[in-house]
């Protein structure tokens, strides 16, 4: 399919395309993004938040689970963060790795994150190689969702049947919230249908 033709039908891949730009180039230009209190807060560069914590901000957006604070992908954590304060909900700053748990015992590896529901937020690990769950509602528990952690590989299949190398990032179909995308460095797009925990390959 031209690419025009389908990037006219489906804007969200757009956006996905986009962001895989912008992650290939060796230094990633630092974005301002402002609050809706009018305060910038600055990713894509190393950034100190109110308590001390520096860690690379991969990935901004609106936290659903707490309105008004933000929700922040760093190299090896999420935060929810305000103009005051920014706290860990998965994982540890500066300490990356793999494993399953609750809050901060959990470890993850540059991940992108999709809030699929107010509480259910989806998580691709581009180092971890899959697509992670986290409940907020449930002590922000982590558990493997979508491939099989840490054994890069291409396979569609239910759960962690399935395989992905280097998920880069993930966003939920504009019309259908029961989708979501999930972009490979490759450049491949994987669609995933969240009820099914099944993947299946879509290529531009």
């Amino acid at each position: 399919m031209h690419l025009t033709k389908f990037l006219e039908r489906d804007l969200c891949l757009l956006v996905i395309l986009s962001s895989l730009l912008v992650f290939a180039q060796e230094e990633m230009t630092p974005q301002d993004y402002t609050t809706p209190d009018g305060t910038r807060l600055q990713f894509g560069a190393m950034t100190e938040f109110s308590r001390g914590v520096l860690d690379d901000v991969l990935d901004l957006q609106a936290d659903l689970f707490i309105p008004g604070n933000l929700l922040a992908a760093g190299f090896s954590s999420l935060r929810t963060v305000n103009t005051t304060s920014a706290d860990l909900v998965i994982g540890q700053a500066l300490f990356s790795g793999y494993a399953n748990g609750a809050g901060t015992a959990a470890r993850v590896s540059y991940p992108a994150s999709c809030q699929v529901t107010t509480d259910i937020v989806l998580v691709a690990e581009y180092f971890n190689h899959c697509v992670r769950i986290l409940n907020r509602t449930n002590d922000n528990t982590v558990s493997d969702f979508v491939g099989t952690c840490l054994a890069p590989g291409f396979a569609d299949g239910v759960g962690t049947a399935a395989s992905f190398t280097n998920p880069v990032r993930i966003i939920q179909d504009i019309d259908d919230s029961n989708l979501v995308f999930v972009a490979e460095a490759s450049g491949n797009i994987r669609l995933i249908n969240v009820n099914s925990r099944t993947p299946a390959f879509r290529k531009i």
